[in-house]
């Protein structure tokens, strides 16, 4: 309960500014983003060794704006995210290391809705929440009875905080980072007659959520 009062809170504090960006109502947005980065882990084996593990993150995404005012907006757009796993796995009873171990691929569809306020003449910031469907599948190098191929269905609650520096009257670079999220997903594994659910949700600053991207305004 404490940590739902607190993402209602944050979400209070970021949509209550007065300021208006540089934008019109009726006007249009088309925006693409890219993020990439690499998270690593350590896990101890037979209480001596050091086994290590790395997880590659790469997403994309399109996205068109359509401004209600000259402060608010709703946007739909399409993204994907490619997660690759790398580590040690048992390789007929030899634990062995891995470039890949696990991929998994997701597309998701999305709609949002977004303030935005003035920080200067050319640079805004802009608040959003973001719900979003996504359909994927994780595929497991050598699969196994453990460890089978599925599918995954996902939906997704995700606010976005970022930067707008316009180039010009037309285009327009953003950057964005962290987020409060609340994930649901079902995970249809290969042989299994019952699905894997998965929920979470929280306050995430990992290096996955900076994105970087390029916008034309129209």
């Amino acid at each position: 309960m404490r940590k739902f009062n607190l993402c209602i809170s944050v979400l209070a504090l970021l949509f209550s500014t007065e300021l208006f960006a540089q934008f019109k109502s009726g006007e249009f947005l088309l925006g693409t983003n890219i993020s990439a980065s690499q998270d690593n882990d350590q896990q101890f084996f037979n209480s001596q060794e050091i086994l290590e593990s790395y997880t590659k993150r790469f997403s994309t995404g399109l996205s068109l704006y359509y401004f209600l005012k000259e402060d608010v907006s709703i946007s739909f757009g399409l993204g994907s995210s490619i997660n690759e796993q790398s580590g040690y796995q048992f390789v007929q009873s030899t634990l062995e290391y891995r470039e890949l171990v696990n991929k998994e691929r997701i597309t998701r569809f999305n709609i949002g809705a977004h303030k935005y306020s003035t920080i200067s003449e050319r640079f805004s910031f802009r608040n959003g929440m973001n719900f979003s469907f996504g359909i994927g599948k994780n595929d497991p190098a050598i699969p196994s009875s453990f460890k089978p191929s599925s599918k995954i269905y996902e939906l997704g609650v995700r606010s976005s905080h970022g930067l707008f520096y316009q180039l010009s009257e037309s285009f327009i670079i953003s950057t964005s980072f962290g987020s409060l999220y609340y994930i649901y997903e079902i995970e249809d594994a290969e042989g299994f007659d019952s699905n894997l659910i998965d929920t979470s949700y929280g306050i995430n600053f990992s290096l996955s959520t900076l994105t970087f991207g390029f916008s034309y305004k129209f």
